[in-house]
């Protein structure tokens, strides 16, 4: 029986093209990282066994989620009734808590999936379906950033053309 460490799925980006058109979209299931017997799992694909500084990383990621849902309840409890007037002004000025940050292991960019007509690349790896095929060279991954950017402002001028 599997023993899921954590799942870090939160904020998970994807980026697909399929068949000359362009789409984008989020979705959740077996996006984002999940680690298991100190696996490393991106969006459902093993990624790589986790260093024991990871596995250290993990633990403390761990510990700060606990303490954020902690604070999260404290906080939503305090101010439960402050906008109905049953509590002090002054608590309605208390920021909410932080989410802490993911682990450096599972970043946004390791998340990241580019799905292409017959291969995707996530992270720096190349895949046919969920094979690995091999790393990206540094002018691919240069190549593919430049992609990303363009792709970026795309999006947002034609979000612009459509808002108007």
């Amino acid at each position: 029986m599997k023993d899921v460490n954590a799942e870090l799925s939160h904020n998970s980006r994807a980026r697909r093209f399929c068949c000359g058109g362009v789409s984008s979209f989020q979705s959740g299931g077996s996006t984002g990282c999940v680690v298991s017997d100190n696996k490393l799992y991106i969006n459902g694909i093993f990624t790589k066994d986790l260093n024991p500084d990871e596995v250290q990383e993990l633990e403390q990621y761990k510990n700060d989620v606990a303490e954020y849902r902690n604070k999260s309840k404290k906080y939503f409890e305090d101010n439960w009734n402050a906008p109905f007037g049953g509590e002090e002004e002054s608590k309605t000025k208390e920021k909410a808590p932080e989410p802490p940050k993911s682990p450096s292991f599972c970043g946004q960019k390791a998340r990241t999936q580019f799905v292409f007509n017959g291969c995707m690349v996530q992270g720096d790896s190349l895949y046919i379906g969920n094979n690995f095929v091999r790393k990206l060279n540094e002018s691919e991954q240069k190549e593919l950033e430049e992609f990303d950017e363009k792709l970026e402002e795309y999006q947002k001028a034609l979000n612009e053309q459509i808002n108007r």
